[in-house]
């Protein structure tokens, strides 16, 4: 049966060559969709690490204050007071100019000759103080995040993340380990689980979270949790001890929860829009399937109508059809194979293999439905066919 209709396909490889690179084609399109809307959804199901929800995030312009030092000292103190005697604001917590869902980002490396030196190739961090924790109750895995022992030790105190820790530290004891960049020495007190602060569609990156001093004069961010049964009406407190501290400083509150669903709708946008033209393109793939078979069908009638006046059965007519286009099909998925296995195994575009081998088989998955589902019709409609009317029509 194979055989017979391998000999079938052959005589009419002309005509099969249109519709071969059609699937070809077709499975390709899956193919580059499917892998970027699954590497996309890998990472968007990886934890974030830390609470979005009840969280405020006011962007102030600290650098308004000049350059005195002792102001910026007294002028966060200030505010981080007022802030909490109201009712309602559990925690708050400033950081430099690097926050989750802001599209800002600091890295920072250490190469150094030294003995015993701590080195790592890049790590991105956010700068912050002993409340940070509180705010954003990220998972530590080890130790804690630092106190106020911790700020009076000989050494910065600094958490890292996991990531960092099994890229950068295998081999070493973490906690209480010293590092060094910037000139400067930090000893580790703590390891959080995750820390995704780039948005859910960006990878992990390895992660550090410097104390920030309260004389640096690099804060950007206060960052507000409120308690969850709290009312719209917090948002104007807030604004109001905000603008009656800073005075004619100039700032900006948000939500992080907003922050994040805004961000991620960027990511969501193409990602439809993706599977919007995966879909089309699978619409026109049926059509053209359907109509090609058809139009076979009616240029095969005599050839059908003489197969079964020679005895064959309807259920050998409609698996012969079937059996045609599968085998077509799997002709035409081997040459589009022989292009896809090369991203993975040239990791063209930096995505995990495990992705783009399930992208591999479910656009096989679907082409093989595709062309199965489109196949049955115009196979009964042939099946069907009286023998006597089709050679007298011959």
């Amino acid at each position: 049966m194979i055989k017979h209709i391998l000999k079938l396909i052959w005589k009419r490889k002309a005509k099969n060559a249109f519709l071969t690179s059609e699937i070809a084609l077709s499975f390709l399109v899956l193919f580059a969709v499917l892998s970027f809307v699954f590497s996309n959804l890998k990472r968007y199901y990886q934890p974030l690490g830390y609470d979005t929800e009840d969280i405020q995030l006011a962007r102030i312009d600290f650098d308004a204050l000049g350059e005195d030092s002792i102001k910026w000292v007294n002028t966060k103190k200030a505010l981080k007071q007022e802030l909490n005697q109201v009712n309602g604001i559990e925690h708050v917590s400033f950081s430099t100019s690097v926050a989750p869902f802001e599209d800002s980002q600091w890295t920072t490396g250490n190469e150094s000759d030294e003995p015993g030196a701590i080195n790592f190739e890049s790590a991105n961090l956010i700068i912050t103080d002993e409340d940070y924790v509180d705010v954003y109750r990220p998972t530590l895995v080890a130790g804690r995040w630092y106190n106020d022992d911790d700020i009076k030790g000989k050494y910065k105190p600094i958490v890292v993340n996991k990531m960092f820790e099994e890229r950068y530290l295998k081999d070493t004891t973490t906690l209480g380990l010293v590092i060094k960049f910037w000139n400067d020495e930090f000893i580790i007190t703590g390891v959080v689980e995750y820390f995704k602060y780039l948005g859910e569609f960006a990878e992990e990156q390895p992660m550090l979270f410097p104390y920030l001093s309260e004389h640096s004069q690099q804060t950007s961010f206060a960052t507000i949790r409120t308690a969850s049964n709290v009312g719209p009406e917090i948002d104007k407190q807030i604004n109001d001890v905000i603008e009656g501290v800073m005075k004619d400083v100039s700032f900006n509150v948000s939500k992080v929860d907003e922050n994040r669903i805004r961000q991620s709708r960027r990511s969501w946008v193409p990602i439809v829009g993706l599977l919007s033209l995966c879909g089309f393109l699978i619409i026109n793939v049926a059509m053209g399937l359907f109509g090609v078979l058809r139009y076979n069908i009616s240029k095969r009638k005599g050839e059908i109508g003489l197969r079964k006046a020679l005895g064959a059965a309807p259920g050998n007519i409609n698996a012969q059809f079937v059996g045609e286009m599968l085998i077509l099909t799997t002709l035409a998925l081997i040459i589009g194979l022989l292009f896809a296995v090369q991203f993975p195994l040239l990791n063209f575009f930096q995505v995990d293999q495990d992705v783009y081998i399930k992208a591999i088989v479910t656009a096989l998955g679907i082409v093989y439905f595709l062309v199965f589902l489109c196949s049955l019709i115009p196979s009964a409609q042939a099946a069907a066919i009286d023998p006597a009317t089709a050679l007298h029509e011959e």
